[in-house]
């Protein structure tokens, strides 16, 4: 596929917040990784002035020049294109209709798609710092039952394949005549109808085998006995 189809930008947003242990921010203590994104949520409400946009951009430089994941604001800028691009001309219209001047137009639009790049650049490369084994550890700290941490840990794995799934199997439409982005509109729903379909029984497959896995490895030890504890 073409690398400007919304899967690769999908793709390039996954990436920006994929585990990453090569970065130096990996070996910093949970708290100081946890407390940087706490400093960025709480300058980020800030971020509309001139000053505050200052900080925040600070702050996401810092943690770039850190981890040395200078292609994450790259990832998180082109999975978003679309939706900075919407964001940017709702913003514009807006302060169109209240009679905002060109510049103060154009000033806030701008900021308002820098404010969010900066922000998600800042918790994707922190997250990608945050291994499985601090997420385990975090779930355990907090009581939580391990087949939840689990679920959440391969949910997040399996958008990789996903992704992978809605590539091939658009590539194998198109070889059949259909095509994802061409028609009208009843086309177009038409092909969605037959992607769609094809994931689900794709997806629903990957579940059992995944489930037959975790049986087998005995993780899903702590739901039964819970469930046989509850029912005596």
């Amino acid at each position: 596929m073409r690398a400007g189809t919304p899967y690769k930008s999908l793709e390039a947003l996954y990436e920006a917040f994929l585990n990453d242990s090569s970065t130096p921010l990996t070996s910093l203590n949970l708290g100081v990784k946890l407390a940087l994104l706490a400093l960025a949520l709480v300058v980020a409400p800030f971020s509309g002035n001139l000053l505050g946009l200052l900080a925040l951009a600070s702050v996401a430089l810092a943690v770039l020049l850190a981890s040395r994941r200078y292609e994450a604001i790259v990832n998180c800028v082109l999975g978003l294109r679309y939706l900075l691009v919407l964001m940017i001309v709702a913003t514009a219209i807006v302060d169109y209709l209240m009679d905002y001047s060109l510049a103060a137009l154009l000033t806030d639009s701008l900021a308002l798609g820098l404010r969010v790049v900066l922000l998600l650049t800042i918790f994707s490369v922190i997250s990608s710092a945050i291994t499985l084994k601090e997420v385990t550890g975090v779930a355990d700290r907090l009581k939580i039952p391990k087949y939840i941490t689990y679920s959440f840990i391969l949910s997040l794995r399996f958008i990789p394949l996903i992704l992978h799934d809605m590539n091939e199997v658009s590539a194998s439409l198109k070889l059949k005549g259909i095509n994802l982005s061409g028609g009208g509109l009843r086309a177009r729903l038409e092909a969605l109808r037959y992607l769609l379909t094809s994931l689900v029984i794709i997806v629903g497959f990957r579940r059992f085998k995944v489930a037959e896995a975790i049986e087998v490895r005995g993780l899903l030890e702590e739901r039964r006995y819970s469930a046989c504890k509850s029912t005596l």
